[in-house]
């Protein structure tokens, strides 16, 4: 469902910022919002209707855009295939080493208290298979840029991989924890537990994720404080679609310190629930409005 509403979101603001005929509205920064309120008038009753003065034309790449497109994704997709491979291979190497049993045979020893030894199991393990996935990350990373879909530089990508790397270990250190724990309890059922216990760990991820893992990233500001206009439009839409979504709760981001593409979504929930824009679709989507006359 975030998904469903971060696509369609995203249409509905690109709507609103690229619908002729909008109020230019001046922002506080010198840039220019743009929203629209599209009124559709029905038509008399035996009424014709006017054809259009030109045919619909469907939109094309330019011939040296499009071969770019059609490169990335060929990469995209070579990328792809060559991590799973290494992924398996270092995995096989994982199991060929025997590093599982060891850690366990390490944690067991140093102590009894079962929390410490899902710290000494899980945290080296769980460090182990972040670095056998940095090439990889890495490899993606470059992509990104050549294509330029990333400005990132590479001290803040690493910077970026380091604090992601650290709060799923600290995650998968308490996760290993009641999970083992769960097992010891409950030998025959403990895969029905453990889905259980899944849906409530899940929601409280996805309540935090915009509260404390997004802010780690990127810098979220009101979005009505830079685009009032946008925002009473974004909310109406909000509403029209069955959510209540105040203005507190949309957000500005800014994905231009390290992205050059767009998107705007739904995300968090229940009291987390916000609405955030990247800086990169208003900036982009974002033109010169025009009068017309019939």
């Amino acid at each position: 469902m975030a998904a469903f509403w971060k696509i369609r979101l995203l249409g509905m603001v690109g709507v609103l910022l690229l619908a002729p005929g909008a109020p230019a509205l001046a922002t506080p920064s010198g840039s220019a919002g743009i929203s629209a309120a599209i009124a559709f008038q029905p038509l008399a009753p035996n009424a014709e209707q006017v054809a259009p003065k030109e045919p619909l034309r469907a939109y094309k790449l330019p011939p040296d855009k499009e071969a770019q497109a059609v490169a990335y994704a060929h990469s995209r997709h070579e990328l792809y295939f060559l991590d799973f491979l290494f992924s398996v291979v270092g995995l096989v190497l994982l199991i060929q080493l025997a590093v599982a049993p060891r850690l366990r045979d390490r944690a067991e020893r140093l102590s009894r208290n079962r929390f410490l030894q899902a710290l000494v199991f899980a945290g080296p393990f769980f460090i182990v298979l972040g670095f056998l996935s940095l090439p990889s990350a890495a490899a993606g990373h470059w992509l990104e840029r050549y294509y330029g879909q990333s400005v990132q530089g590479w001290g803040s990508w690493f910077w970026d991989a380091v604090k992601g790397g650290a709060f799923a270990l600290v995650l998968a250190i308490v996760l290993v924890w009641l999970f083992y724990g769960l097992v010891r309890r409950s030998p025959r059922r403990w895969w029905f537990y453990a889905w259980l216990g899944s849906l409530p760990i899940l929601i409280f991820l996805i309540f935090v994720e915009p509260l404390v893992l997004e802010p780690l990233f990127f810098r979220f500001t009101p979005l009505a404080a830079s685009d009032p206009q946008l925002t009473a439009e974004i909310e109406r839409v909000v509403q029209h679609g069955g959510r209540e979504i105040p203005e507190t709760r949309m957000y500005r981001m800014n994905a231009s310190s390290k992205l050059n593409a767009l998107n705007a979504y739904v995300t968090g929930i229940g009291a987390s629930e916000r609405v955030v824009v990247w800086d990169t679709t208003i900036a982009q989507l974002t033109t010169p409005t025009t009068s017309a006359t019939e």
